[in-house]
C-alpha cells in the first residue's frame, strides 16, 4: 500500500487505533442503514408508493446527515495523526491504519475495506433508484399527457395542458331565458 507523505502518528497510538476502530464501525452501520434504505426506496418506486418514498427520503437525509458528522470526525482525526502543514490530499482509512499498531491495524484495515466494497454497493444500487425514478416521472408525464387529452375534447389544451390558441373554436351558447 502506497504510504501518504504527510502522515504520521504524533499521538498515543493505542487511542488512535480505538477510535479509528469505531469510527469505522460507526460509518459502516450508517452505511449498511442506507444501503436498506436504498432497496426500501427502490422497493417504494416499484409499488408507485408516494408516502413510502418520502419516508426513504426523509430517512436518507437524515442518514447523510449523520454521515457527514463522521466525515468531521474523521478530519479531525486526520489531522490528529498528521504533522503541521498543508496536505494535497486527505489520507484515505487504510493510509491512516497504516500508521495504528496491531491489533488496530488489521482491525480497521479490515473495516475499511468492508467500508469500501458497501460503498460501491451503494452508488450502484442509488443509480438504479435513479434511473427507476426518471422511468416512473416519464411515465407519469405520459398519464398526465393522456388525461389532457382525453378530457379536453374541445382541443383548447394541448397534451401539456396548455392553452391552445391556434385549436378550432368551440361555440356554445346557454339559454338563460327560462
Amino acid at each position: 500500500m502506497m504510504q501518504h507523505p504527510a502522515l504520521a502518528v504524533t499521538g498515543d497510538e493505542r487511542d488512535a487505533g480505538r477510535r479509528l476502530e469505531k469510527l469505522l464501525s460507526d460509518l459502516l452501520s450508517e452505511h449498511r442503514t442506507l444501503h436498506q434504505l436504498v432497496g426500501a426506496h427502490r422497493e417504494a418506486i416499484r409499488k408507485c408508493d408516494a408516502d413510502a418514498i418520502r419516508v426513504c427520503v426523509e430517512q436518507h437525509s437524515a442518514v447523510l446527515n449523520r454521515i457527514s458528522g463522521m466525515e468531521q470526525e474523521r478530519r479531525a482525526l486526520v489531522a490528529e495523526l498528521s504533522p503541521g502543514g498543508p496536505r494535497r490530499s486527505i489520507p484515505t482509512f487504510s493510509q491512516l491504519a497504516e500508521h495504528i499498531a496491531e491489533p488496530w491495524r488489521s482491525r480497521t484495515t479490515e473495516l475499511a475495506k468492508q467500508l469500501r466494497e458497501l460503498v460501491e454497493r451503494i452508488a450502484k444500487d442509488q443509480r438504479a433508484v435513479r434511473l427507476a425514478s426518471q422511468n416512473l416521472l416519464t411515465h407519469m408525464d405520459g398519464l398526465v399527457k393522456q388525461m389532457v387529452k382525453t378530457l379536453s375534447h374541445s382541443g383548447t389544451y394541448t397534451a401539456r395542458g396548455a392553452v391552445d390558441g391556434g385549436g378550432q373554436q368551440v361555440m356554445t351558447g346557454l339559454d338563460l331565458t327560462h
